[in-house]
């Protein structure tokens, strides 16, 4: 997660987020808790998309504001398209 917010400093067009990368270290924060760090820090929060297999997923992605939830197994085209037509700012 350290690594996940010094590269959300670089100002990305998208951030795309695995709920599954959770299962790290209890003393770190969580990937949902990135959004609301990044807020506190007065860094530009782009648009978020979450990846997720966990039933509670959409409410974790409505929780952050997450643009789109993507539920584990997903279309990766759809994904990629996605991520595309965030990133032109549409």
């Amino acid at each position: 997660m350290v690594q996940a917010l010094r590269w959300a400093a670089t100002k990305p067009d998208v951030i795309v987020l695995d709920l599954a990368l959770d299962r790290g270290s209890p003393t770190l924060p969580t990937v949902a808790q990135l959004v609301p760090i990044l807020e506190t820090r007065r860094l530009r929060v782009p648009p978020v998309i979450v990846l997720s297999a966990l039933p509670d997923a959409g409410v974790i992605a409505a929780t952050i504001g997450a643009v789109a939830c993507f539920p584990k197994p997903f279309d990766v085209d759809a994904l990629v398209e996605r991520v595309r037509t965030l990133a032109r700012g549409e």
